[in-house]
């Protein structure tokens, strides 16, 4: 960005040009990662109550916060979600939907178990249309 402020004329000098990134600034440590085991999932998403199937989701599919509260009805498939946008919580303006970081559309494969799951919470739910896993597709 500073060297683009210089190029157009808005800064005389750029004086970031003269670190040396592996010498002037602090190396990033990386946390080391702990992931949950399917016992302590499952244990957290019994209690979460309500929000078991979402554990769930977030657990076995990967998804985002946001990804997750942009989801519709429509956005599951047959064993699989399409990820279309995020929901983030913006000050003044409440719960506003945009596209994902990267732009694009994600098809993401939902487990067995999971299926089963949100199968089970759209019956509650009392969806319209339950989705009903064709022959065709993968079982994971």
């Amino acid at each position: 960005m500073l060297k683009y402020a210089q190029r157009t004329r808005k800064i005389v000098e750029n004086v970031a040009s003269e670190i040396k990134r592996a010498e002037d600034l602090p190396t990033a440590t990386e946390r080391e990662r702990r992931d949950l085991t399917h016992a302590e999932l499952l244990q957290l998403a019994r209690a979460t109550e309500r929000f078991e199937t979402l554990t769930l989701v977030l657990g076995y599919c990967g998804l985002r916060f946001g990804e997750a509260a942009a989801l519709r009805r429509r956005h599951v498939g047959d064993r699989e979600l399409t990820i279309r946008s995020s929901a983030t919580y913006v000050t003044g303006r409440g719960i506003v939907e945009t596209t994902t970081t990267t732009n694009r559309v994600r098809h993401v494969p939902v487990p067995e178990p999971v299926w089963e799951w949100l199968r089970r919470a759209a019956n509650r739910a009392q969806c319209p249309r339950v989705p009903k896993p064709s022959r065709r597709a993968p079982t994971y």
